[in-house]
């Protein structure tokens, strides 16, 4: 990075520098001086920076109210209120009336309190002083007005706001494989997905030498995207999956998940259109599904049955009450009990009746003692019923919970819950006790547990849950542990965690966490012993994984043959890094791997054709480098190769088309800047001089083209900002000068687009940071400007997804402002757009284009300091 150009490189110097420091008006004269201005500006403040702020930082407040949970962003009640809900998705934290996310007379309830736990955030955007950022050398740098600012802070007070985080469970390595299918809800945030996966707790033997270790595999995706619907383990092992919510209609559509071939058929429609209903399997095999939504205010009293063996449907007898958000339980001599619900907006009822599979005719039987929807309905070994929890439509959440008697008819009220909630989940354990985990108690989300013990109708708190969550699902395992997955953490963040309860224990243990985040999905225990989670909610945009070990900027981040993410070195604000870390996307975790054998930062790594990466150059702190090692995954070991032929630090490497590696320009020594460059054969680890480019220039971005050219573009000379570009050929050796660009650039980026044309984004001038983007044609050698970028940015990432768009991430504005914005480049039209911020500001991070279609963004240096930090970025 720029502000640190040759950093340390006068290093005896220091002591001078740091006296210089002292100084409110800085010297700006030379680039090649910005690492040893960093090193004593903003390594001599870092403490004092990790406690300050800015004062121009600007707080920015976003109450999020919990109850966009509720109808329009889940149980999706009042659809008159869409509009309202469409008119704030470009709002990345709307504020949403809570008369919009439960019935009307949800507004007695007293949960305004829900909004002391939404927590408010600063700007992520932070200002920060500028000369911790340039040297006291930049050329014509409009900044210096900011140089006497170190003095001007004031007490750090802001609370970080995570709008997706969630934690990430640490397990061991797995393979899987991630479906790529998306349909967007009408909310900006908010994704219904129709992509599934599952769960494999066994050991699959793969041959003799190989295993694949349980975890999250995706799987055939659904036709629809879906939410709000059942899912029924049928006696032929296969899962019919019925209704739900696509976000904008409800669906009367079904279809059936094979386990032997992972394939999605649909099979034929309901006759109802329904949501949020409920799916009975019978005693007979065929499968009840009664009431639910058909609209926004169409409740339903009818009920059907599908017949696996014709794959029809036919109506059955209406219930004797319109139902929503109700329950229903299998009792023991095979008739249906339904309990409670909705059956209008704001009317929730206390009525139940039982189904006979024989007759057809529904039944009405004792009223429960408590209005309650959204409870959870279990059958115990007694074959009694328990209820618990839920809403009662006026003031109350409740922990209140009662037992149904099969043979009387009559409900009985039991012993209540040690918390009140609503959206929690219940489980039979194989002792006969139930396991209720999580929900919402109306002032937060809950991560508590208890067990009802039927023998002496108590309830027991157990050990509490890693997460907080509720609209989760819940799954009894054939060893008899309970799996816990997905599910709402609070202020819209879904989480992709997944937990197992150990019932001999009562310890919770975090597992591998699925592909996608999701809520209101369905689990359904396969006969294979798999569990399957099928659509539900999701987030695009940003979630935070893993933490790496080190804080670091100025690294360099390598995606695996294996799918992995290794990164390399680095500078952690004291000191240059020789630790080298491996990221597996499978499980989250960061692991360490063998050191590198040398200190270095501001060099590159190049994945070679035979898996190992290719580390060239850098900067320890005290020297530049011109040794080279290679890193070879399959052992996890460093092996020095042949050292390069000029030192150099802020150069850029290139993989060509033949396998090797051509190294370019870059500093070569306090103030320095060379023209050099050189190709390294990975066959003999030898590195050979080539045609030297027509500038010198360092901070320059290079970028293989499709016809096997390099270009290069922009950079720094030691006195002058380029706005050159230059082609290398690899079967000539030699570089031709190409045409200018519209703007002279460093700290820019370069993406090669699938059109074969190279993207250039946003950089510094020397006299401004830019918004503006260009593009290469390589077929006539020229520059054609495209669409500017919502925000000027340097020191950013770019990457290209899998779609063909390009996503650039954070980076640092105008007046030293680091940002956490992201935005997308669409190809086609030339259009950027503004996407998910990331939870955290960064720049000198590294981006990374994951097998999956993921980008991983790593480290830096932003607002809070330097990072350890990391986030996944789902399109």
């Amino acid at each position: 990075m720029f502000y640190y150009l040759c950093q340390g490189l006068l290093m005896n110097n220091q002591q001078q520098k740091q006296q210089n420091n002292n100084e409110q008006n800085l010297s700006f004269n030379r680039p090649e001086q910005l690492l040893d201005n960093l090193q004593s500006l903003s390594l001599r403040n870092y403490s004092k920076y990790q406690q300050q702020k800015y004062r121009n930082s600007n707080e920015q407040n976003s109450s999020l109210n919990k109850f966009q949970r509720f109808r329009d962003n889940l149980q999706s009640l009042p659809r008159e209120n869409d509009s309202k809900y469409q008119n704030n998705s470009n709002e990345q934290n709307p504020s949403f009336n809570k008369s919009q996310t439960l019935p009307n007379n949800v507004l007695t309830l007293p949960l305004d309190n829900h909004a002391k736990y939404q927590q408010n955030h600063n700007d992520q955007s932070s200002s920060f002083n500028i000369s911790q950022r340039f040297p006291d050398d930049v050329p014509s740098s409009p900044l210096e007005n900011y140089s006497n600012n170190s003095d001007e802070l004031e007490t750090i007070n802001k609370t970080s706001y995570y709008p997706m985080a969630f934690y990430i469970c640490v397990g061991v390595s797995l393979f899987l494989i991630a479906t790529t299918a998306l349909a967007w809800h009408i909310s900006k945030i908010d994704i219904i997905v129709f992509r599934t996966e599952v769960l494999s707790m066994d050991r699959l033997v793969a041959t003799s030498t190989t295993t694949a270790m349980p975890g999250w595999v995706g799987t055939g995706d659904m036709t629809n995207v879906r939410r709000s619907h059942q899912a029924s383990v049928l006696a032929n092992g296969k899962v019919l999956v019925t209704g739900g919510y696509t976000g904008s209609v409800y669906l009367n559509g079904a279809e059936l998940y094979d386990p032997s071939t992972g394939v999605w058929t649909t099979t034929v429609n309901m006759n109802s259109i329904r949501g949020y209903h409920q799916a009975s399997v019978l005693a007979n095999g065929k499968v009840l599904v009664t009431g639910g939504l058909s609209s926004s205010s169409v409740f339903l009293n009818t009920a059907e049955l599908y017949d696996p063996t014709t794959g029809v449907w036919t109506s059955t007898g209406n219930m004797n009450s319109m139902r929503a958000y109700h329950q229903a339980s299998v009792l023991r001599n095979g008739s249906v009990l339904v309990s409670g619900g909705c059956s209008g907006s704001t009317v929730y009822i206390n009525s139940a009746e039982l189904y006979n599979p024989t007759t057809g005719v529904w039944t009405s039987t004792g009223n429960m003692n408590s209005l309650r929807a959204y409870h959870q309905a279990s059958v115990l070994a007694n074959g009694k019923v328990l209820v618990a929890g839920g809403y009662d439509g006026g003031s109350s959440y409740l922990n209140t919970a009662e037992l149904y008697d099969s043979t009387s008819g009559s409900w009985t009220s039991t012993v209540n819950m040690n918390s009140i909630r609503v959206f929690h989940q219940a489980s039979i354990l194989q002792n006969g006790t139930v396991l209720v985990t999580g929900g919402d108690s109306g002032s937060g989300y809950l991560n508590n547990a208890e067990l009802y013990d039927p023998s002496t109708s108590t309830w027991a708190l157990t050990g509490n849950m890693n997460s907080m969550r509720a609209y989760h699902q819940s799954s009894i395992l054939q060893n008899g542990s309970v799996l816990v997955s997905g599910g709402c953490s609070g202020s819209n963040a879904y989480v992709n965690s997944a937990e197992l309860y150990n019932p001999t224990t009562g310890v919770w243990t975090t597992t591998f966490t699925m592909n996608s985040t999701r809520a209101e999905h369905t689990g359904s225990l396969l006969t294979n012993g798999k569990v399957l989670v099928a659509g539900g909610l999701t987030t695009s945009g940003w979630v935070g994984t893993g933490d790496m070990t080190n804080v670091r900027r100025d690294h360099q981040a390598s995606v695996l043959a294996n799918g992995k993410v290794l990164v390399t070195g680095g500078f952690t604000g004291s000191v240059y890094l020789n630790g080298a870390e491996l990221y597996d996307p499978s499980t989250g975790v960061w692991t360490t791997t063998v050191n590198m054998n040398s200190i270095r930062g501001y060099h590159q790594a190049s994945v070679l054709a035979n898996g190992k990466v290719l580390v060239t150059g850098g900067y320890t702190g005290s020297s530049y480098l011109k040794t080279a090692e290679l890193y070879d995954p399959s052992t996890g070991i460093w092996t020095l190769t042949g050292n390069m032929n000029s030192m150099r630090a802020y150069h850029q490497a290139s993989v060509l088309q033949n396998g090797s590696v051509l190294v370019s320009g870059g500093c070569s020594n306090t103030s320095v800047y060379i023209n050099s460059a050189e190709l390294y054969n990975p066959t003999t680890g030898v590195w050979t001089t080539t045609g030297n480019m027509n500038s010198l220039r360092g901070y320059h971005q290079a970028s293989v083209l499709q016809n096997g050219k390099v270009l290069v573009t922009g950079g720094f000379t030691g006195s002058v900002y380029l706005n050159t570009a230059e082609l290398y050929d690899p079967t000539t050796g030699v570089w031709t000068s190409t045409g200018s660009m519209n703007s002279m650039r460093i700290f820019h980026q370069a993406s090669v687009l699938q059109n074969g044309k190279v993207l250039v984004t946003g950089g510094y001038s020397g006299s401004g940071y830019l918004n503006n983007a260009e593009l290469y044609d390589p077929s006539t050698s020229t520059w054609t400007l495209t669409g500017s970028m919502n925000s000027m940015r340097a020191y950013h990432q770019s990457s290209i997804l899998q779609n063909g768009q390009v996503l650039v991430s954070g980076g640092c504005s105008s007046n030293g402002v680091f940002l956490n914005s992201a935005e997308l480049y669409n190809p086609t039209t030339g259009v950027w757009t503004t996407t998910f911020s990331m939870n955290s500001s960064r720049s000198e991070d590294t981006g990374s284009l994951l097998t999956n279609g993921k980008v991983l963004v790593v480290g830096g240096f932003g607002a809070s300091g330097f990072l350890n930090s990391v986030e996944l970025y789902q399109p």
